[in-house]
């Protein structure tokens, strides 16, 4: 049988040999990239192994282009794996959807999409030997969707199989295509953005721009609850606005606000999504301040002497090694289900925190791990809830006190 990476260049080869030129293709990975896409896996309890291992060893993420047609019908893409950050958050959508009352979604890793979107995502599965691939759609992560028995829809038995069927689907739409069609996607691949780090950057600033600018006419108001407040915390360069939202916040705190129910986020629950939080905050500082605020939460919340190792390693702002991130994951993952019912079932959720904040403390990340110690630690004395970790943050963004210090 020929192996996976020559099926992957021999595909390659038909499409071009088809015109589709520019329409698939590989980005090669480092050592270190490697590493964090391994870690990834680990952090939603899987293994990067088989055929995808050897085809990001020897070619890189590999992609194929999407393109909607001018009759509405879609040509399938592909990117795999999903980018890191993506997988971290759809990682977090699962486990948002497993407490929301899906248990399936627990067994779940969402491993590439066709058009971008989690509703045309492919999920590796746990169950049913851990090997098979599925077709994910949101309404799958319902509380009446949890039969454990239902495979997913379109699933193929192991890698190797799906592969092949996704390459054979994709060729089959992109076969159907008319000349306009073609040369209209051409002209779309030539003039698209990249989506490298330089890029999503470059996009954060023109939509913390247009936040701003709003604000500067009078179209976004401190009485709004509104997204473009959290880019705002995050990333304005102006002393002034910054200002404006911590005293606003602490404003809110002291009168109260209708919309607002900080009585029960200082009982460990989340924060609200369109008001800024403790990760915009967070998002202010270097990554090395980041870990060691993480680390401190994570102290706060397990009450014992677990996760030791990785919380010394966050403290002193550091990554920790990747035996140490495998080590924390395994310990997270040694059971499947969320349990806040037992120290046991606090401990993994704790685990799974710890994995995060030692390999990419994003926003976003920064967010899920804060999240994750006050629900866990709603009750344990001393334990940060998300007020706790805004004072503590608000704190060192005004030089009252360092990033992790009691």
């Amino acid at each position: 049988m020929t192996g996976i990476v020559e099926q992957w260049d021999r595909w390659c080869e038909q499409q071009t040999r088809a015109s589709f030129t520019a329409h698939q293709g590989s980005e090669s990975l480092t050592r270190e990239q490697l590493e964090r896409h391994e870690a990834a896996f680990w952090r939603r309890g899987f293994e990067l192994r088989g055929g995808l291992r050897e085809l990001l060893e020897a070619r890189g993420v590999v992609w194929a282009s999407p393109y909607e047609c001018s009759d509405g019908s879609r040509v399938p893409g592909l990117r795999l794996p999903t980018d890191v950050r993506l997988l971290d958050d759809h990682d977090w959508h699962l486990e948002l959807a497993e407490r929301n009352g899906c248990s399936n979604a627990a067994h779940w890793l969402l491993l590439t999409t066709d058009h971008g979107d989690v509703d045309s995502a492919w999920a590796l599965d746990h169950r049913f030997g851990g090997e098979s691939i599925g077709h994910y759609q949101q309404d799958l992560s319902g509380p009446q969707a949890t039969d454990p028995a239902t495979p997913l829809p379109c699933t193929a038995p192991d890698f190797r199989a799906w592969f092949t069927q996704r390459l054979e689907a994709i060729g089959a739409q992109r076969r159907r295509l008319g000349r306009d069609d073609l040369a209209a996607w051409t002209d779309d691949l030539e003039a698209a953005p990249r989506r490298d780090e330089a890029a999503l950057q470059a996009e954060h600033a023109t939509l913390l721009a247009l936040a701003e600018a709003r604000v500067a006419r009078g179209a976004l108001t401190w009485s709004a609850l509104d997204p473009d407040w959290r880019r705002i915390t995050s990333g304005t360069r102006d002393e002034a606005l910054l200002h404006r939202v911590l005293e606003g916040v602490r404003k809110d705190r002291q009168r109260g606000r209708p919309d607002l129910r900080f009585d029960v986020i200082a009982r460990g629950t989340d924060w609200p999504w369109d008001y800024p939080g403790p990760a915009q905050l967070a998002a202010r500082l270097d990554e090395p301040s980041r870990r060691k605020v993480m680390g401190r939460a994570l102290e706060r919340a397990r009450g014992g002497q677990a996760l030791q190792a990785a919380i010394d390693s966050l403290l002193s702002g550091h990554p920790g090694s990747q035996d140490m991130r495998r080590t924390a994951s395994a310990e997270g993952w040694s059971e499947r289900a969320i349990d806040f019912s037992t120290p046991t079932g606090r401990g993994r959720l704790l685990a799974r925190a710890a994995a995060l904040a030692l390999a990419e403390p994003s926003e976003s990340n920064v967010e899920r791990v804060l999240t994750l110690c006050a629900n866990v630690g709603a009750g344990v004395p001393g334990a940060w809830s998300l007020l706790d970790a805004w004072d503590h943050l608000d704190a060192v963004l005004t030089g009252r006190a360092l990033p992790g210090t009691p």
